[in-house]
């Protein structure tokens, strides 16, 4: 049985530690960007280490990218890379593309998980 929107929003796993930071997710309904005021699907705060989810979405690939979308900037400022107009074409790309991969390929998914297993 497929999760339903709200259900898989409610159940975003939090905090989530990213690099040598760790992350809270919190989500909104709906989330506006502070600097524009337009309604956004999320945001990376990273003076607070915070990623905001807007809890209004589509689809539940829609949730997926943005928070894997979001969690990728902060992968980005965490590693150090510079902040730059390229950065969100790149967050896009890749956090779409993972999306489409493991969707794709669910059994990648899973022995992603196995390899990096701690047990």
């Amino acid at each position: 049985m497929k999760i339903t929107v709200p259900e898989l929003v409610q159940t975003i796993p939090t905090p989530i530690k990213v690099g040598t930071l760790t992350y809270t997710v919190e989500t909104f309904f709906p989330l506006k960007d502070p600097e524009t005021n337009e309604e956004v699907a999320g945001l990376c705060v990273f003076d607070t280490q915070t990623i905001k989810v807007n809890g209004i979405a589509a689809s539940n690939e829609y949730v997926v990218d943005t928070v894997l979308h979001e969690l990728l900037h902060a992968v980005w400022s965490e590693r150090g890379l510079p902040k730059t107009p390229k950065e969100e074409r790149a967050v896009k790309a890749l956090g779409t593309g993972l999306v489409a991969l493991f969707q794709d390929n669910p059994k990648l998914l899973a022995w992603v998980k196995k390899g990096l297993s701690r047990r």
